[in-house]
């Protein structure tokens, strides 16, 4: 996805941004590429398509807990120091180093989707989303019976 997911735009921005701005900047990329001659795209597809992304981003963020290609959370700060851990500002995301640039990066990413997560209420996203594609299914089950 051009807005979430590896190299997507939203990424990296925090959940203030990702909550209130997703929709516009979908919006307005739907406009721009039909402007310039692109096809035309549904937008709420889009952002829902955008917003399913992120969840799945999410669940990918989490396997880097324990282990991940650029090593997990608890390979780079064993479980039992994060009990002394205070904060963002806590030296060990904030040295100089690229374990501290490498923890701070993970655990933003999953704090800012989690947040994310609550304030573009995703979970009713996900089940209306599902919900239409169950009656999709039947739908066609019924029309194939017919013929």
């Amino acid at each position: 996805s051009v807005f979430y997911g590896p190299g997507g735009c939203l990424s990296m921005a925090g959940h203030e941004v990702r909550i209130a701005h997703t929709g516009g900047l979908v919006q307005r990329f739907v406009e721009t590429l039909e402007e310039l001659g692109g096809p035309s795209l549904d937008g709420q597809s889009l952002l829902l398509r955008a917003c399913l992304m992120d969840m799945m981003t999410l669940f990918m963020a989490m396997g880097t807990i324990n282990r991940g290609g650029f090593g997990g959370i608890y390979e780079r700060l064993p479980r039992e120091k994060w009990k002394d851990v205070t904060g963002i500002q806590d030296d060990v995301f904030t040295n100089d180093s690229t374990e501290a640039m490498m923890l701070r990066c993970s655990v933003v990413s999953l704090v800012e989707t989690l947040l994310t997560w609550r304030g573009r209420r995703y979970y009713d996203m996900f089940i209306t989303w599902r919900e239409r594609c169950q009656e999709a299914v039947k739908a066609a089950e019924e029309q194939k019976k017919r013929k």
